[in-house]
């Protein structure tokens, strides 16, 4: 049953259904679902098939499918012997010693398409247009019994390991030998080929033509001519059969040349050139190409082979991490890639790696060259100079080479036409740099690394780009054990190094000190100093880029918004940061958004200036505007002028959008400020912010900050604004002996300081809580005093807020007749104020009091008034609670459907805030 339950899963994924969904869609139970898709159930009921395919919206080869895999038998591979599938020549099967039957047609076709992508899920579609659309589903559970095939999203895939597949073992020997040197990779090599049989499945001339099969011959020829240059006698029978089956292939038949007269079989070399030579003009028209007409040159003149530049650094002994990095190089279909990225990131380390593990790629050679682009010493060599070395690698006499920039380029060019060959060019300073060592020829690769981006290589010659990022946590912690450094140290090591290559080695060897900063991963030779690696990127960047850089220091991360940055330098900065991003020392988080590794905003700390009010002022004053569009009657909030400008906002969803996005920022400020005002402000400016998110955890120690700044300046009303906050979020956690204290203490110090309306806030919060409790009567007699409070102060929108308050608590102690000329009286205050988020509230409540009376008609319209205006708002929680009464009510006028809508996107909303109530909304829809 495992096809049915994997096809069941997938068509219900791609549906977007749950499995709740699903089960009142076929009127079955959610055990019952869960249980077919889980493979708990031996066969489905035909009318349960039936009911599935219908509620999952099935037709035509989807329901057909599912449809045979219910009632299709799936045996098992047996265990008995390994099974090993070869398709490096005809397609075969053996089990332990002996060779097993797969049947013929449609399904070899089918397994030899799995086969040429081992581990790699094909398309349905795909295999369908192989076998027919009908028959897949019926080949696969047929091929099930010999081979393991797993059903997965989008299609089936082949799992076998790399040693029972000839060609995945092919393919794994071929990259271990470009990872070893002379002669461990030569024997690999021959080990590799010696795995091939014949041409790719032979004996299914429906695939033979098929892009995956002709790109396997591709790879053959690939490693066969890298081992011809290490082992030409034994390369040479291959050579030759490889020759008769591909009579047009040059490159194949000028290897095949030079091997034979190495050989002293010059009149067979001979023979070779002229029949190619032949074929090449009846059956396409043309002359043999240089590197043929080269290798015949050679063979008349009986010249030793030339030599191969191999000018590649030495690797690292044990590379790690970076997988996903080299397959995006190795992927590259384009014959230029810029690998970008801070500095210390490991751009060389990992072109390096790269390079010798796919050398036999390039048989004609391999160049590099470090051209210096942000060296500590001297210039950046320039490209005249990286030229002559080039020249000379590729057999030019020195007396011959070119004096000129433009003639040596074009030499250069000329001598790599019709070639393969590999360039590295390292630690580029800009385009300009590379230009010129740029080759014209198709055949050859270049990989230039720079700690700029080089988006004019990228925008004019094409060049592919590939950022390299920091080494996620796993990462940095398999480098640090390849090193040798104990399990204890390394994640001290790696939150200090936060993923940078660089310091990740600097910390590993001396991973007996303690690992802290910037100052533990210096070292008197720059090039292992963490500062001056940074430095030298700061050398480049123009003096305007240079101050932003420091001054963003003052940031206290992990990201910021240009209007931030623009505050701190006092003027437009959209083209520094583009100047700092080309550099590397900042990088683009999401889109407006910036940020600077962890060690680079270090450096940038201590290159910055006295801290200043600047940055403080532009997030208080935008806190303060955001806040007021959230709570337009929240009463006055006044700031003396700000140092800096504040972002312009004026829409809700524009204050609820700044928030979100800065959230982050405005704690980190609030927490590391030494401004006890600009502390004290930002928690009172965040504090409604917090609340509709659900985010007490973050909010605690930022009202802790905001209180322990009122102590040190000996101010009461700063205390007691940061009890009546901390009260709430203790509250909304259940820490009732903490929201106690916070309460009593805020009450306390408002009628103290005679502040009757925060006084009267408190005792509004405080009436919450007790109701929380339920202490009904006690909750109903903190609202009336805190109505009496309002009155006398002569607030009209708080006392529409405790006159709806009470009103509510009436209808909650069942006393709904009385609540309703309260919630009235609300509403139309409300209203004359024109607040949509107090009629929105006040809507909330008189629906809940016709619901106690039993008009649940009146009370679904009321509360379906009220969800826009709630949304429009963003108070996560009251929008959930606004959905789960409105479920209520649909389910008290009979209309199940709507309940469950209405309570499954209350619980949405819950489950994403991590709300306690999603427990109780979560039942009743078990139990709907």
């Amino acid at each position: 049953m495992d096809a049915f339950h994997s096809l069941l899963r997938l068509r219900r994924h791609e549906a977007s259904v749950s499995q709740r969904e699903l089960a009142d869609r076929a009127g079955m139970s959610v055990a019952a679902v869960r249980d077919l898709e889980q493979g708990r159930s031996r066969r489905p009921h035909p009318r349960s098939v039936r009911a599935l395919i219908d509620a999952l919206g099935l037709t035509g080869n989807e329901a057909e499918e599912l449809r045979a895999a219910a009632y299709i038998e799936v045996p098992q591979v047996m265990d008995s012997g390994e099974v090993r599938l070869s398709v490096l020549g005809p397609l075969t099967v053996h089990r332990g010693q002996m060779e097993t039957g797969v049947g013929r047609g449609k399904r070899r076709v089918l397994l030899g398409r799995l086969a040429l992508s081992p581990g790699v899920p094909v398309a349905v579609d795909e295999l369908a247009e192989l076998v027919g659309s009908v028959q897949v589903q019926v080949h696969v559970s047929r091929l099930r019994s010999v081979v393991p095939l797993e059903l997965v999203p989008g299609g089936y895939r082949l799992c076998l390991p790399d040693s029972r597949l000839d060609l995945a073992a092919f393919r794994s020997l071929v990259r271990s030998a470009d990872q070893e040197t002379a002669p461990e990779s030569f024997d690999l090599l021959g080990r590799a080929l010696a795995l091939w049989r014949g041409q790719v499945l032979a004996d299914v001339d429906e695939l033979r033509e098929h892009p995956l099969a002709t790109a396997l011959v591709s790879e053959r020829i690939d490693a066969l001519l890298a081992y011809a240059v290490g082992r030409p006698a034994e390369a040479l029978p291959w050579l030759r059969a490889l020759a008769e089956e591909h009579p047009l292939h040059e490159p194949l038949h000028a290897r095949l040349i030079g091997v034979l007269a190495a050989a002293d079989l010059r009149a067979d070399a001979l023979a070779v050139f002229d029949r190619v030579r032949r074929l090449l003009a009846d059956e396409l028209g043309v002359d043999p190409g240089p590197e043929l007409v080269e290798a015949h040159r050679r063979l008349l003149r009986a010249e030793p082979p030339r030599s191969v530049p191999a000018q590649l650094p030495l690797r690292l002994a044990r590379f790690v991490a970076r997988e996903a990095e080299l397959t995006a190089l190795t992927a590259i279909s384009g014959s230029i890639a810029v690998v970008s990225g801070t500095a210390g990131v490991g751009k060389t380390t990992l072109v390096v790696e790269w390079a010798h593990r796919v050398r036999a790629r390039f048989p004609d050679g391999q160049l590099h060259v470090n051209l210096r682009g942000f060296d500590p010493v001297g210039q950046p060599m320039p490209a005249l100079e990286a030229l002559h070395g080039f020249l000379e690698a590729l057999g030019v006499p020195a007396a011959s080479i070119p004096a000129g920039l433009a003639a040596r380029s074009a030499r250069f060019r000329s001598l790599l036409a019709d070639k393969r060959v590999l360039i590295v060019l390292d630690n580029a300073r800009d385009a300009e740099h590379v230009r010129p060592l740029l080759p014209g020829a198709p055949g050859c690769q270049v990989v230039v690394t720079s700690r700029v981006a080089l988006t004019g290589l990228v925008a004019v010659e094409g060049a592919v780009p590939v950022t390299l990022d920091v080494l996620s946590t796993t990462e940095a912690d398999r480098l640090l054990d390849c090193r040798g450094v104990s399990a204890a140290a390394r994640p001290g090591i790696v939150s200090v190094c936060a993923g940078l290559p660089l310091a990740l080695a600097i910390a590993a060897a001396r991973a007996d000190a303690v690992c802290s900063g910037l100052d533990t991963l210096s070292d008197n030779d720059p090039r292992a100093d963490v500062r001056s690696v940074f430095s030298w990127s700061l050398g480049a960047l123009s003096a305007q880029a240079r101050r932003l850089f420091s001054l963003l220091g003052l940031h206290p991360g992990p990201d910021f918004a240009a209007p931030a940055a623009a505050a701190l330098a006092g003027t437009d900065v959209l083209p520094l940061l583009d100047e700092l991003v080309e550099a590397s020392l900042v990088f683009v988080s999401a889109p407006g958004r910036y940020a600077m590794h962890d060690l680079v905003r270090e450096y940038a700390s201590e290159l910055a200036p006295d801290d200043d009010l600047r940055l403080l002022d532009h997030y208080l004053h935008t806190a303060r505007d955001a806040a007021m569009l959230l709570q337009p009657n929240r009463g006055p909030f006044s700031l003396p002028e700000p140092a800096a400008p504040p972002v312009v906002l004026s829409t809700v969803r524009q204050a609820w959008a700044w928030f979100d996005a800065e959230r982050q920022v405005l704690t980190a400020l609030s927490l590391s400020s030494t401004s006890d005002i600009h502390v004290w402000q930002l928690a009172r400016a965040l504090a409604s912010f917090f609340n509709y998110r659900g985010l007490w955890d973050e909010a605690i120690p930022l009202h802790t900050a905001a209180l322990n700044a009122g102590l040190r300046m000996d101010s009461l009303p700063m205390q007691a604004m940061a009890h009546r906050h901390l009260a709430g979020v203790h509250a909304y956690v259940d820490r009732d002996d903490e929201a106690d204290h916070h309460y009593d203490r805020a009450i306390t110090m408002f009628a103290s300081l005679g502040d009757e309306i925060s006084e009267a806030h408190a005792r509004m919060n405080f009436a919450w809580l007790l109701s929380r409790r339920g202490k009904e009567t006690d909750a109903l007699t903190q609202y009336e005093r805190a109505l009496h409070l309002y009155r006398l102060c002569g607030n009209e929108y708080a006392e529409a807020r405790a006159l709806n308050a009470i009103g509510e608590k009436l209808a909650i102690m069942g006393r709904a007749a009385e609540a309703l000329p309260y919630c009235t009286s609300a509403l139309a205050v409300m209203e004359k104020l024109g607040d949509t988020q107090g009629i929105a509230i006040v809507l909330d409540s008189l629906g809940y009091t016709q619901y106690r009376l039993g008009a649940f008609a009146v009370a679904v319209e009321l509360f379906t008034r009220a969800v826009p205006l709630r949304e429009e708002g963003g108070d996560q929680h009251s929008i959930a609670e606004l959905h789960d009464r409105l479920g209520d009510a649909h389910s008290a006028l009979g209309n199940s459907t709507a309940a469950r809508s209405s309570w499954r996107r209350a619980l949405s909303i819950l489950e994403d805030v991590r709300h306690q109530d999603a427990a109780d909304v979560r039942a009743k829809l078990d139990g709907a």
